[in-house]
């Protein structure tokens, strides 16, 4: 989907996507019947940044906080004046295009980002029928989806670093964008490959925190993070006493719960957060809106390379979030509630007086 009135790009740009995808591309020059008709089969949505009722930036938000598979591609013109951190990194965009547009301005641009053509995206469909090459063909699929995230930014952030408008704050943000996003590839190599050999056992920083540290370093960050995007996080902290953990690796734990939820749930997620003593153990249960877990599924879903209910990626998440969990001598666990969606529970053991 293009959404321009500038018809000279959105013949480029329908020529490009007819040439590489062999896909038709539907436009329109007006934001309110393109969200009409979009749906989650459009893979690729492209937005001029000047539009008659809100700029390009302000649509592509729109569409990825309701399709986040969705890569959103914007064109601009030299006196846009746009804030290019903003636009990759808060609305996650996959590139900016300067105009004019030519066939080989966007082939240079896609080649950098790795996006793959309709017949070499695939999904994982989940484990049910599998066999071994099915299943390693799933995995690296998605392996090369997961690090294509990142890598993106990377060269949407490296190629903004040589505009001429860039000044040094959003430059150092630029830099820093980089290095955040170019350890998430390292990370996720090292990992795949300790996990792969059955050895994999993260390096923790441990310290002690009690009830309001929680709050403040674990939790608020999330909340902030999404209260701009139609989700709702409902949190109630009832934990006495203190815990020894890694700040950091418990956070990518719960930013894992978080995303599976909101991919589960769409725009309109309710996810409750609980912290509460269990005897010796702090639980911290993470309960959402959404469809649920499959049937049986409950204790499978944290074995490595499983991928289930249609989700893409290499089925490492979970796995990685019960070792970071396990190795703070704790578990975490889940199943479905009655009401409709389902509930993770993390246990970490409480410091003893």
């Amino acid at each position: 989907m293009v959404v321009s009135a500038d018809q000279p790009s959105v013949r480029v740009f329908s020529e490009f996507m007819a040439l590489k995808f062999k896909c038709h591309t539907i436009s329109f020059q007006f934001v309110a019947e393109a969200l009409q008709a979009f749906s989650d089969d459009i893979d690729i949505a492209a937005a001029d940044m000047k539009l008659a009722e809100t700029s390009g930036l302000d649509f592509l938000s729109t569409v990825r906080k309701k399709h986040p598979r969705t890569a959103g591609i914007l064109f601009v013109d030299e006196e846009d004046g746009i804030d290019p951190v903003r636009a990759v990194n808060e609305a996650g965009l996959s590139y900016i295009f300067k105009k004019p547009l030519s066939i080989d301005l966007l082939r240079d641009g896609f080649e950098k980002i790795g996006f793959y053509s309709v017949d070499e995206k695939g999904g994982a469909d989940g484990r049910n029928g599998e066999d071994g090459k099915q299943t390693l063909a799933r995995v690296i699929r998605a392996i090369f989806h997961d690090i294509k995230a990142p890598l993106t930014i990377i060269h949407a952030n490296a190629d903004m670093l040589k505009w001429d408008d860039i000044d040094d704050h959003k430059r150092s943000d630029l830099i820093t964008s980089l290095i955040r996003q170019s350890d998430k590839i390292s990370n996720l190599i090292n990992e795949t490959s300790s996990i792969a050999k059955g050895r994999w056992n993260p390096d923790l920083k441990l310290r002690k925190m009690d009830a309001t540290g929680l709050m403040s370093d674990l939790i608020s960050p999330f909340m902030k993070s999404v209260e701009n995007r139609g989700i709702e996080i409902l949190c109630k902290n009832d934990f006495t006493g203190c815990i020894m953990l890694d700040i950091d690796q418990v956070r990518r734990v719960l930013d894992n719960l978080l995303t599976n939820s909101i991919e589960a749930g769409g725009r309109n997620t309710v996810v409750c957060i609980k912290i509460e003593n269990d005897g010796e153990y702090l639980a911290l249960k993470v309960k959402d809106n959404g469809s649920g877990l499959p049937e049986g599924e409950e204790e499978t879903i944290f074995e490595p390379f499983v991928s289930i209910g249609g989700r893409r990626g290499a089925g490492l998440g979970l796995a990685i979030c019960r070792g970071i969990i396990r190795s703070h001598g704790g578990d975490i666990l889940s199943s479905n509630v009655p009401e409709g969606g389902a509930v993770f529970v993390i246990k970490l053991p409480v410091c003893r007086s």
